[in-house]
């Protein structure tokens, strides 16, 4: 039988938070087993995961080891512009990340409709 990750191990190897990972595996995107109130993640699906060779992969967020933090803020960015000329609120908005459990630039806690309405002010200074 292969390694089995913890949550909290597989949320240390993606640079993610615990509740993010928890999330995935709650939602059917990150492929995991339950003993009692345990996680399990296989070692197999992890790597595929890392190297975006899973379907699991193609429907979640880059993990954070595989790119930098400007670039994790100006795929972020892109999205919002994206989702706000779809016609969505910047609550909208937030509603939705939190909905595909979408981390914040923190790593942590939830989207809220104010983070995301001055996230969309500096894409748009950024296009300037």
């Amino acid at each position: 039988m292969g390694e089995i990750f913890t949550i909290d191990e597989v949320a240390k190897r993606l640079k993610l938070t615990p509740d993010t990972v928890r999330d995935w595996c709650l939602k059917g995107k990150l492929r995991a087993s339950k003993l009692g109130r345990i996680w399990r993640i296989d070692a197999v699906v992890l790597e595929e995961l890392m190297r975006g060779t899973t379907p699991e992969a193609s429907a979640m967020p880059t993990p954070s080891i595989v790119e930098t933090p400007q670039a994790r803020k100006a795929a972020l960015l892109a999205r919002l512009r994206a989702l706000k000329a779809e016609g969505l609120s910047s609550q909208q908005i937030a509603t939705q990340l939190n909905r595909e459990g979408v981390p914040t630039m923190s790593g942590g806690g939830q989207w809220q409709q104010g983070t995301v309405a001055n996230l969309l002010t500096q894409a748009e200074g950024a296009r300037c």
